[in-house]
């Protein structure tokens, strides 16, 4: 499965999520962490501020990374592939990631700015997949804020992924550790590790239904 998150808006979580969603992965994929079998997981950054594959050099993480240069060779291991994109792609490298994965993640903020914005990405992306969102950075305390972002996106005929992913400290932990966040102690980085399996499930839900079959037009 090919996986490709998109942010066009900074400061969304484009590689939190991007790395905690390839740890899932690696664990589904490989539950003992075989070293043998680590490339079975691979993250792809295409990235100019190669942000994924600094993470991965200030630790250690369960799956590969790698520039696009360097696909052909993981890739021959392979299960499943998230990649992670450059901020503000344009109208031809949307097209290009949308018609090279199976399920295009647009993560975002609740905030009218950030939505908006997810909004005009999606409509480059819509002719060729149906896009899918990931509520992030979100303040539990301000669930109106976060329904009305639902709601919104919802309106235009948007997929939004139930599980949302929380403003939580261990996610910078997790960052500055290079690590997923399941590697991160204490009880909060549980939570945040658990909405990020959660948002797997969802995810191979979807995958499964056929929900995101290309439409005729692509």
């Amino acid at each position: 499965m090919i996986i490709t998150v998109v942010g066009f808006k900074g400061g969304v979580g484009k590689t939190t999520t991007a790395i905690n969603i390839a740890a899932v992965l690696a664990e589904r994929n490989n539950p003992d962490q075989l070293p043998e079998k680590r490339a079975e997981t691979l993250l792809v950054d295409d990235d100019p501020n190669r942000s994924s594959t600094k993470w991965a050099k200030r630790g250690s993480l369960t799956f590969s990374v790698c520039g696009v240069g360097a696909v052909a060779k993981y890739s021959k291991t392979t299960v499943d592939t998230i990649i992670d994109t450059r901020g503000h792609p344009d109208d031809t490298a949307l097209e290009d990631y949308a018609q090279g994965c199976d399920m295009l993640l647009l993560p975002t903020t609740p905030d009218i700015l950030a939505v908006e914005a997810l909004l005009d990405t999606a409509e480059a992306v819509n002719k060729y997949i149906e896009p899918v969102v990931l509520l992030t950075m979100v303040d539990g305390r301000k669930k109106s804020d976060i329904e009305t972002a639902r709601l919104k996106l919802a309106d235009e005929g948007l997929i939004v992924l139930e599980q949302t992913i929380r403003r939580l400290s261990a996610h910078n932990k997790a960052a500055q550790n290079g690590s997923a966040v399941t590697d991160v102690k204490g009880s909060a980085a549980k939570e945040a590790w658990d909405e990020y399996k959660n948002v797997v499930a969802e995810i191979m839900g979807l995958y499964s239904s056929g929900k995101l079959d290309r439409t005729t037009d692509s």
